[in-house]
């Protein structure tokens, strides 16, 4: 894969709509399964759900909030005009603490 600052705007649209699509629609899939888990009895189940959760749960803390560790990583900045400074939005909604806490806790799983 290119690195992102490769990508044409296409190409970056084009990423947004496999990728991150699929990231955000798993993790409110499993989420609301996980609400659910008192109608399931089976334990492989409720262990495949929660884990998928945990996984897309810590995909997205990585593309929001995190940066980026390999030039073919994708992350929001990417995403975003140059002069918008994303550390300070993200702030806004969860701290540095809450998602180191968020991110050690999905890795468990």
């Amino acid at each position: 894969m290119k690195n992102h600052n490769q990508l044409t705007l296409d190409e970056k649209i084009n990423f947004l709509n496999d990728h991150i699509y699929y990231e955000i629609d798993m993790f409110i899939k499993s989420f609301i399964k996980l609400k659910d888990l008192n109608s399931i009895n089976y334990k492989d189940i409720i262990n495949h759900i929660l884990e998928s959760f945990a996984i897309h749960a810590r995909n997205l803390i990585e593309f929001y909030f995190e940066s980026s560790n390999f030039p073919d990583d994708s992350r929001v900045q990417d995403y975003l005009r140059k002069d918008c400074v994303w550390e300070e939005i993200a702030n806004k909604h969860m701290t540095q603490s809450q998602r180191a806490d968020s991110k050690k806790r999905c890795n468990k799983y």
